[in-house]
């Protein structure tokens, strides 16, 4: 059995079963695939999260840095 793919002799001759089983296995390969779609967004979403966080705390600086220069002045 290649892929998965389910092998109608096996199955016996009853074809509501095979179908059945065919269309299970479409459904779940649909939703693995929408997953690991979900899942790569996810991660990337994250990415740009870590990327803006680090760019908040970058002009935090700079600014607590400029306000205590002017202070000083």
């Amino acid at each position: 059995m290649a892929a998965g793919l389910l092998d109608p002799v096996a199955a016996g001759r009853d074809a509501g079963a095979v179908l059945g089983r065919r269309e299970a296995e479409r459904l779940y390969e649909a939703a693995r695939l929408d997953l690991e779609r979900t899942t790569a967004e996810f991660e990337a979403a994250r990415a740009a999260l870590a990327a803006r966080d680090e760019e908040v705390r970058y002009l935090r600086k700079t600014l607590t840095n400029a306000m205590g220069s002017r202070r000083a002045a």
